[in-house]
């Protein structure tokens, strides 16, 4: 549980995004960047289903207090992270109605099949979702940069995001 000024609470539970970026040094004028490392944390007091966008999209189940490690490669831009509340997916992974969203927040289309929705995401998650946007060694005149943002473009979602 977060604590704002005078011990508020700010939100009620969080999907934490730890980045632990490495770059190693060679002794001659260039950099050499390894793989990203992306530790998820599940601060809530129920289970979430984390969605991933970008160039490998997919999906996740984590319990509550769930640790998750996920190894980005050299390169890698244009990824999503959102949690998802309250879902309900079948054997198979998808939501039991064709069309119809199974979770309470951040529902997104299967990869599997685009005709429902699913674990596994093709599409992004159903606003309201808070993203977290990392890019890793991005091109820039100055050298590979790795950044990230968490954005509320899509509205604030039931799960908010912390990024240490």
């Amino acid at each position: 549980m977060g604590k704002g000024l005078a011990g508020r609470t700010v939100w009620g539970c969080s999907f934490a995004a730890v980045l632990l970026c490495i770059l190693m040094y060679s002794l001659v004028p260039t950099v050499m960047a390894a793989d990203h490392t992306i530790t998820f944390v599940n601060n809530c007091n129920e289970t979430i289903w984390p969605g991933e966008g970008g160039p490998h999209p997919t999906g996740w189940e984590m319990a509550a207090g769930a640790t998750v490690v996920k190894t980005i490669p050299v390169g890698t831009a244009g990824l999503t992270f959102w949690g998802r509340t309250g879902c309900t997916f079948n054997e198979s992974g998808k939501c039991p109605t064709q069309g119809v969203d199974c979770c309470k927040s951040g529902g997104c289309i299967s990869s599997a099949d685009t005709t429902y929705f699913g674990l596994e995401c093709a599409s992004g998650g159903q606003p309201p979702v808070a993203l977290f946007e990392p890019t890793f060694d991005a091109n820039s005149p100055h050298g590979p940069l790795d950044y990230f943002d968490v954005s509320l473009i899509d509205g604030f979602s039931h799960v908010a995001i912390q990024v240490t």
